[in-house]
């Protein structure tokens, strides 16, 4: 075998993994992102009680089972709509 060939070889190997170590960060993000909520009632209704002052629809939201991603996702709107009082 050429050195040439070789080092081909080692290159390709190398973009294989860097696919598969990619390929499984993403699986285990998404899988982070879509776990199922395990807050017990207790910590439903406290979060619940802490978003009123968010309005109702938010203290009603926190009482839902909801993924990470959807609560991040609330989290953003919540903030953009503080921002947005903040600025009228």
């Amino acid at each position: 075998m050429s050195l040439n060939n070789t080092n081909q070889k080692n290159k390709s190997m190398t973009y294989i993994i860097a696919i598969a170590v990619i390929a499984l960060l993403a699986f285990i993000a998404y899988s982070m992102a879509n776990a199922p909520d395990r807050r017990t009632t207790g910590d439903k209704v406290g979060d619940a009680v802490d978003s009123l002052s968010g309005g109702v629809e938010d203290a009603g939201r926190a009482l839902q089972d909801r993924t990470p991603a959807q609560r991040a996702g609330d989290a953003i709107e919540n903030a953009g709509d503080s921002v947005e009082r903040a600025t009228d």
